[in-house]
This record gives structure tokens, C-alpha cells and sequence, in this order.
């Protein structure tokens, strides 16, 4: 990864797999994929793995498949798309919220992941517990958005002096 980064002058937050920027239909890189390693051994998001909240606060679902309007879940679609995830707006965790959840999960939170298998015909089976929003996602994005606040302040300073 460091070779890749290095080679061809991409940003390690700027990595991305294909089951990021369309995740109804692309598949990798799966759960097995050790994202948090590979976060680490690119100095990206330090300390983001660290949470505050107990295993059982970890796991509460905040937000799953519903169809009614809820602010919350606009302003959590709102910051997951300015980080790059493919999705509408609209309040509404449906089926966009569902993959987006899934693959935010699989990238940032291990804890509460599910791996997906493989069926009879080699196909890989997701597991609906991924696609739902979590208290641990959400912490874990808070923490994104703090970081990034943090990076575009200091980028702005260098840039004032």
C-alpha cells in the first residue's frame, strides 16, 4: 500500500475500492480485507479505532431500513456523502443508506461487522447486519469530520504563512 501511495502520488484517504463508490453492485474488497491495518500502515486516521462506547453501546442500532423521513439520517447521509459515498439525501435509510452503511462498516467499524460468505454457486452473501448504522458508525464518523475540520485548519494556516 505504501508502494501504491508513493508510485502514483495518491492521497492514502483518497484510496477507495470499488464497493465504495458503488456499492449495489461491486462486492470488493471484501470484510476479509483488513482495512484497519491498512489504515495504520498508512498513518491515515490515527486513533480513529479507539471508541469510547462499551461493546453493548457499540452494537445499538441507531438507524436501519425505513422509509419515513428522520433529520438524523439526512445529516448522516449529508456527511457520508462529502466523504464520497454514493448516496441521495433524503432522510429516508433506504436501500443507497443500506449499501453506504455497509461499506462505511466494513472500512471503519470491524467491531460490528459481519464477514460475508460465499454460497453454493460462489456467490458472496452479505449479512443484512452490516446496513444498518450503528452508534459505533457513528462515532467513528464524528471522529472523521473532527479530523478533517482539524486537517483544513491546519492546511489553511501553511497556506496563510
Amino acid at each position: 500500500s505504501k508502494a501504491i501511495v508513493g508510485r502514483y502520488g495518491i492521497l492514502p484517504k483518497n484510496i477507495v475500492s470499488h464497493a465504495d463508490f458503488d456499492p449495489r453492485n461491486k462486492e470488493d474488497v471484501s470484510g476479509y480485507f483488513d482495512y484497519k491495518l491498512f489504515y495504520s500502515e498508512l498513518n491515515i486516521y490515527p486513533g480513529l479505532f479507539n471508541s469510547s462506547l462499551s461493546s453493548a453501546d457499540q452494537s445499538k442500532v441507531l438507524y436501519q431500513f425505513s422509509t419515513n423521513y428522520s433529520a438524523d439520517v439526512k445529516t448522516m447521509q449529508g456527511q457520508l456523502r462529502q466523504y464520497g459515498f454514493y448516496l441521495e439525501v433524503d432522510g429516508k435509510f433506504g436501500p443507497e443508506s443500506q449499501f453506504a452503511a455497509e461499506a462505511f462498516n466494513r472500512h471503519y467499524c470491524p467491531e460490528v461487522f459481519k464477514k460475508e460468505t460465499v454460497d453454493a454457486n460462489g456467490n458472496m452473501v452479505r449479512n443484512a447486519s452490516n446496513q444498518v448504522w450503528y452508534a459505533l458508525s457513528n462515532e467513528r464518523l464524528s471522529v472523521m469530520i473532527v479530523n478533517r475540520q482539524t486537517e483544513e485548519k491546519a492546511s489553511e494556516g501553511k497556506e496563510l504563512s
